[in-house]
């Protein structure tokens, strides 16, 4: 099975120019669960995954880190609600569409980074402990 890669295109300038074009899109977010530093952990956490699975020679790492990048910024036009919930990673997408951010991807690139961001809120018990671990931070300053 051939590797898909984005190594030839993906420098860590052009990653560092798209982690600064979300840290300043997530400036803009209506939710503040939602940050920037949540796309880091994000980021952080499917890194992980990728190491603990040993998938790091069968998948590209670039595709999954720029759907983490972007995947949240649906939440910088649209408020929480069941809705946006419903719906995030649909407009996260036009967004994207809408912007030049991902412009140099090619179209197989962009729709493996599509789907990522249109089925990551399947992982909604994952939501629910992440809200009560960033409740439990908050409120004892734990981890």
């Amino acid at each position: 099975m051939a590797i898909f890669t984005l190594s030839s295109l993906m420098t860590k300038n052009k990653y560092k120019e798209l982690e600064k074009k979300a840290e300043i899109l997530m400036k803009k977010t209506l939710d503040p669960q939602h940050d920037f530093s949540h796309i880091q952990r994000v980021a952080e956490n499917a890194l992980k995954i990728v190491d603990v699975l040993n998938l790091k020679n069968k998948i590209d790492i670039n595709i999954i880190k720029i759907a983490c990048l972007f995947h949240d910024i649906a939440f910088t036009r649209h408020r929480p609600s069941f809705l946006t919930w419903i719906l995030e990673g649909k407009y996260s997408v036009r967004i994207l569409k809408e912007s030049d951010i991902l412009s140099f991807l090619s179209k197989k690139e962009f729709s493996l980074v599509e789907k990522a961001i249109l089925y990551h809120g399947l992982a909604f018990p994952l939501r629910r402990l992440n809200r009560k671990r960033d409740a439990r931070r908050r409120y004892t300053g734990s981890i």
